[in-house]
């Protein structure tokens, strides 16, 4: 399938930049042709002109109407050849140069309206769908590390919603397997399937489940994270989803602990819109932390500033007992106001 489109590809180039050769080829011709006759005519009679690379100079600025005024012909025939120079030449070079414009033009309106692949990224996070939550990842991940890119998969909207970051925008069905390829999700660092809310929640988590299969057979590595609508978590997670998080649960609970406790749901809101400068971090242990209990860690990462919460790896593990020891297997889950460093 990847050789048909790339095949594809090249024949619609070729055809499409078929003109470019043929105006430099001719531009070329009447450079040299023209270099020559200028040469011929004014070798012996003009100051100026002693060799063809003389006359090659003198048809290169004067069909590029820059006009130097170093050398100019003094013989009929010369002067004759300079007219028709200016005449063929100076079109010759403006529909060359509109070709050239022309062609970056394009192929800037094909990158906003999401027609141009993204064969050359690497290490990028692809983000299917657009909503709301989309456009807060791609800037949370923009805040954190600056020089990651994104590729944005939609099939809804006609161009880039979100130019102002280095998001290559891709129309189509994230769901299908040529859309994922020109994705080049098999380069992929991660990939967000945010749910579809335009349709039924049943079928925007079949939608994703095909897209996550689709996914895991071009890059099995790739960690692919799903939003759920509809709650049937395993599904996903049996077809490769590497973590599934069903947002009906999560904000439902929400607003119950909202209500029985008040405050609870701004404190969320500050740690995940980072406006208080406090985030979730995520580390291996340091080898000094090795062996002790998690509430001897806790103390002293306090000390530095952080927040210790839960102790990742295998599953996680929230608010572990104090005197629970901290292993090689596990990761140091934190708030703070930057990483940990020693």
């Amino acid at each position: 399938m990847f050789i048909f489109y790339m095949l594809k590809r090249l024949r619609q180039s070729v055809r499409h930049y078929l003109l470019f050769p043929r105006i430099f080829v001719a531009m070329t011709l009447v450079i040299l042709i023209s270099g020559y006759l200028v040469y011929h005519f004014e070798d012996g009679k003009s100051p100026y002109f002693h060799t063809w690379w003389d006359g090659i100079w003198f048809a290169i600025i004067t069909s590029a109407t820059v006009g130097y005024g170093d050398k100019y012909p003094v013989t009929v025939p010369g002067q004759l050849v300079t007219i028709a120079l200016i005449l063929i030449g100076g079109s010759l070079l403006a529909v060359l140069l509109a070709n050239i414009g022309g062609r970056f033009a394009l192929q800037i309106s094909r990158k906003e309206r999401g027609l141009l692949p993204a064969h050359l990224y690497r290490n990028h996070v692809v983000i299917c769908h657009w909503n709301k939550q989309a456009k807060a990842a791609i800037r949370d991940y923009y805040r954190a590390h600056r020089k990651m890119r994104f590729v944005l998969i939609d099939n809804y909207i006609e161009e880039n919603p979100i130019p102002e970051y280095d998001v290559h925008f891709i129309r189509g069905n994230f769901s299908e397997d040529e859309v994922l390829i020109k994705a080049n999700v098999r380069h992929a660092k991660a990939v967000l399937i945010f749910g579809d809310k335009r349709i039924d929640e049943s079928t925007a988590d079949a939608k994703a489940l095909k897209a996550v299969l689709a996914i895991k057979y071009l890059n099995p590595d790739v960690y692919t994270i799903v939003e759920c609508l509809s709650g049937d978590v395993r599904a996903l997670e049996r077809v490769g989803a590497d973590e599934v998080i069903d947002t009906g649960e999560i904000n439902g609970r929400l607003l119950v602990q909202s209500s029985l406790s008040v405050g609870v749901s701004n404190v969320l809101k500050e740690l995940l819109i980072h406006e208080s400068g406090n985030e979730f971090y995520e580390t291996m242990v340091p080898d000094k932390y090795l062996g002790q209990s998690f509430g001897e860690v806790a103390v002293d990462m306090r000390r530095l500033g952080k927040n210790l919460i839960a102790l990742g790896g295998k599953e996680t593990i929230l608010n572990p007992a104090p005197d629970m020891r901290i292993e090689q297997e596990h990761t140091l889950i934190y708030i703070g106001r930057g990483e940990l460093s020693f």
